[in-house]
Order: C-alpha cells, then structure tokens, then sequence
C-alpha cells in the first residue's frame, strides 16, 4: 500500500504528466495549479523536464501561436477553465494538447471539450488528482482564504469538498469520514464527500489493510490555538512575518538586500529549513551560528559572534559568505527580523502570560496580569486584543470585566467589536467537549530563549491543541460517537491506524507540529525495544500515520480578520 504521503503524491503526478510528453514542451496552467505545481517544484527542475515555455490560461493578453511545440494542459475541472479550454482548442495555438484534470471530470465537461476539438488536436484526457497544495509530507492547504458567507454560496463548500476528494484519490484511500456533530459546514462537507465516494465507487476501490479516517472538523471548536504566539520556525514565520505559498515577502523591511526581498521557504529545496523548520527558536539561532563558525574556520575569519545581531552583520560585512551560503544568509535575515519584533513588542512576556491563560483556570491571577499587561508601553493594540479574545474565550461568563478591559485598549473604532465576534461564534454553546480541559504549563519558556545562543534544550509553547487529543482518542477508539459521528455504518474497529484530520476555516503550523512529533512517536513506540523505553514513551500506544489539512493556514491576524467577516456575513442574513 502506497505511504500517507501528500507531497510526494502530489510530486509524483507532475514527474508522470511531465514525463509522457518528451520533448521541448508548452505548459499551460489555470491560477490555482500554477500554486499547487511550484509547491512541489522549483522553476529549475520544471526546465529540466524540457518545459519550454509557461502559459496562465486566463492570461488576458494574447498569446503567440507555437506550432512547433507540444502543450500540457493542467488545470482544476471548473466552469471557467472548461470554457477557457473550449476557446483554446478551438483556436490552438500548439501541434497537441495532452490535458490533466487534477480531480473527476464530469462526462459533460468531456462531452464539451469532444465538440471543442475541431481540429483533433488533443491526443489525451486523463485525472491525475492534485487539487489541493502539498506544504510537507503532513500538512496540505486548499486556499481558501475565507469561508465567510458559506451558508449561501455553494461553491466554497463544494471546493472544501473538491480537495479532500482528490486528496484521498491521490493517497489511495476510501476512508471512513467522522464529523463535528454541532457544526453544519462540517457536516455539508462530510455529506458532499461521502456522496462522491458511492457515487464513483469504482474511483475508490482500493486494497485496504484497515479502515482509514477522515476527521472534518470546524474551526470554531479550537479557537485558541490559532491565537497563541508560536515559537517553532516554520511556525514564528507565519505568525510575525507571514507565509504564503511557501514564500516570505520581506521588501518591507528597511535596508533588505534586493535578493532576499521574497524568500522563499521549501522543505524540500532547503536542507537547512528542512532540518529547522520544527526546531523551537533557540535551536534555529544556535544551528543558525554553527553554519557561520564553520564558514569563519574554512576562511580563517576571527569575529566575535554571540548574538542573532552579529550574525547579521557578519552577513553583510562578508559578500564571499553570501556567495557560498546564500541559503544561510536568508535565514539569518528572517530570524533577525524576527528577533527585533519579538524584543520592540515585548512577546516574551505576552507569551509567557497567554500560555498559562490558555492551559490554566485561575481567574484572579489572570485577571490582575491582564490588566498589568495592558498597561505596558511596548504593547500594540492588536497583542492586547488578542489577549483579550483568550481571556473572554475562558471567562466568557465574567462580560463586565471583560468591557472594562476593552476600555483600556485605546484602538480604532470597531477594531474592539471581534471579542464580541469570538465570543458569539466560538463561545462555549458552539464548541464541542472541554476546549480548557488543558493543564499544561507553559515551562521555562522565557529563560530559555533568553539564554538563545547559550544553549536552549526546548523552548517549544506547552499549549497542546485540541486536535492532539481527538487524535488520540481517535486511534484508541475512544473518540465520542455523539461529537463526532460517522457518515456511514460504525466498524466494529473503531480504533484508527490512518488519520487525515481536516479543519473547514484553517489550520495551522502549530498543529502541524504536534502531527509531526506524534507521527514520529507512534513510530518510535512501534521499533523493537525493550519495555523499559517502550513504557517511557507517551501515548497513544496504537501505532498510526496522521496528515492534516486546512481550508487555509491560519495565523493569529487571519484568524481574527475571518472571525470578524464571519460575524459580520452574520449580522448582514439576519437583517
């Protein structure tokens, strides 16, 4: 049976759609398969394939015929790309189009590109299923940057639904799919997909050692984790700076060199990211100097470097560094940046606090570090307002406090209104279980990255989300039939060794971290060892292979821009 492996299915189509046209070629993309193509390939590979030339079918421009070459035509099964096709074929620019829907062709789409094909120059149609973006081996997006206004326009839950089918075509599984039994998008979507899969039977007739799981769950039931500040690369990336299709804009800041101005940060195309990316932030910035005391030795260089701040001026003071180690010289870019905005905001402290109010119930405590905090100077108003969400999410019941504390933030009007957004989508009535049922203490967390360069052991958030323990209940076989039911008859088995977990508004580095390692823990609680060390090791006992995906890749700000455009597609229905 193939591995749960999303980045290297998705990888392994291109490798065949490339391969079967030899030759110099042409390559024609709709907007989205241009991002879920460069997800798994950088340009220089795709020229190594003899790909000639690179065409956007919806480019507005008109494009010069080119009959001397071939034509791939890879794109998403829809409306608009049919029709831009239809017009394609009807006025070819190209000797033969060979053409690849990334997920099922309806027959009178088919029917639409027969008639279109006047001059018999497609020589082949076939479902190569990559309708989603592949980030690592575990984690997928579908970007959708928001599901607000879902109850009404259809199509963001048939794309929902669109990726996931094609995600387990790609991996080869018919899994049994569980919901959250109290949200309706989560439900709609678990419907749409497992009508596709009886429906197209035959698609999904895989051999199948045990029964696979597809977990859709809604955002709204852990709204804490897209909250919190992050503290793992991959992860700190996304929530100071921002990730998008594995690209880091950073031409805002001052003084950037022209060639980091857009870094772009792939597990595959970079050992170093690849290494790091699940490393905390104390981890990177030692590894980080490694690399430049090796350079200093190999060059017999003798500076001094004991901060992130040294590291960046021997950068820029060493051109020759740059040339050999490029790829070095972009990270130490981004962690120094990163490192002047967790000093100017003082997150060190904020961290401290919002993870202990995130895994702790003490409401005086809290209460009296909240209102210290949103006395500091250094504070901006969005780190108070998003301290303020958690507060509200965990003493939802306590509303006067929580309106004294709004009028100590002095921000833009309206900018305060999302509390009540959070509060009214994400309150308690709306989620499912104990989203608080978390004690972990947020451990050391401070000293160690202050220590930085000196030596840090772990400085990961102690926060574990939610979906950490559905998951491991979920392959005990203990997750509850009332919250989370079946679509389709209940195995005897409910315990489950192959889990895709799916969140519908976003999921989010943090989780795909805690994916990370709890895939590597089952595997390490799975080799032969002695019972000494097998005990010593934490749960789940069950031995199984999670991935996990989301609409989008949250990070704090997006988080709270959608809940504030959810509440207000809200308010604008009723009325």
């Amino acid at each position: 049976m193939d591995k749960l492996d999303i980045y290297s299915a998705i990888k392994t189509y291109f490798n065949k759609i490339f391969d079967a046209t030899p030759g110099m070629k042409a390559l024609l993309l709709d907007e989205e398969t241009i991002i879920i193509l460069s997800s798994v390939f950088a340009k220089s590979d795709i020229l190594k394939k003899e790909v000639y030339l690179f065409e956007k079918m919806d480019n507005a421009k008109p494009r010069e015929k080119m009959p001397h070459l071939k034509s791939i035509v890879v794109i998403r099964p829809t409306p608009n790309a049919i029709e831009l096709l239809e017009q394609e074929l009807k006025d070819p620019k190209y000797s033969e189009y060979s053409i690849y829907f990334t997920n099922i062709l309806s027959y009178d789409y088919l029917r639409r590109l027969a008639q279109a094909d006047i001059y018999e120059l497609v020589i082949g149609v076939q479902e190569f299923y990559a309708d989603y973006f592949a980030i690592t081996n575990e984690l997928f997006s579908l970007n959708i940057p928001s599901i607000a206004g879902w109850q009404t326009d259809t199509s963001i839950v048939k794309r929902i639904s669109d990726g996931l089918i094609s995600c387990c075509l790609s991996l080869k599984r018919r899994p049994l799919i569980r919901f959250q039994s109290n949200s309706e998008i989560s439900r709609r979507v678990a419907k749409q997909v497992t009508d596709c899969m009886r429906l197209e039977s035959s698609w999904f007739n895989f051999r199948q050692q045990s029964n696979p799981i597809l977990l859709i769950i809604d955002r709204v039931n852990d709204p804490i984790t897209p909250l919190l500040m992050q503290w793992t690369y991959q992860a700190m990336v996304h929530e100071l700076i921002g990730i998008v299709n594995c690209r880091v804009n950073m031409r805002h800041i001052p003084g950037v060199r022209k060639e980091l101005e857009e870094i772009i940060l792939s597990f595959e195309q970079d050992k170093f990211y690849a290494e790091n990316m699940f490393s905390n932030f104390g981890e990177l910035a030692i590894n980080v100097k490694k690399l430049v005391d090796d350079f200093q030795q190999q060059t017999k260089k003798n500076q001094t470097i004991e901060s992130i701040a040294d590291m960046k001026r021997f950068v820029e003071d060493y051109p020759e560094f740059r040339k050999l180690s490029n790829n070095v010289s972009k990270h130490v870019t981004i962690l120094d940046h990163m490192s002047s905005i967790i000093t100017r905001r003082d997150l060190m402290n904020l961290a401290e606090f919002e993870q202990d109010l995130a895994c702790n119930n003490d409401f005086n405590k809290h209460t009296n570090n909240l209102y210290q905090y949103l006395q500091n100077p250094l504070a901006i108003d969005e780190d108070k307002i998003r301290l303020l969400i958690i507060y509200a999410l965990r003493y939802e019941q306590q509303a006067n406090r929580i309106n004294e504390f709004k009028a100590l933030i002095s921000s833009e009007p309206g900018k305060l209104d999302v509390i009540d957004s959070f509060l009214r989508i994400c309150g308690s009535r709306n989620r499912c279980g104990d989203l608080f049922a978390n004690k972990t203490f947020f451990a050391n967390i401070r000293k160690s990255v202050q220590r930085g360069l000196q030596g840090v052991q772990n400085i990961f958030s102690q926060h574990k989300p939610l979906s950490s323990e559905l998951i491991d209940d979920l392959a005990n076989g203990k997750l509850s039939l009332e919250e989370y039911p079946y679509t389709e008859q209940i195995p005897d088995d409910r315990r489950a060794q192959e889990i895709i977990v799916f969140f519908v508004g976003g999921t989010t580095f943090e989780e795909a971290v805690h994916i990370h390692n709890s895939n590597i823990n089952s595997i390490q609680q799975n080799l032969p060892t002695t019972s000494s060390i097998r005990n010593s090791l934490p749960r789940p006992i069950i031995p199984h292979k999670v991935i996990i995906g989301g609409s989008t890749i949250l990070n704090s700000k997006s988080f709270i821009d959608e809940l504030g455009a959810i509440d207000r597609m809200s308010k604008t229905r009723t009325n």
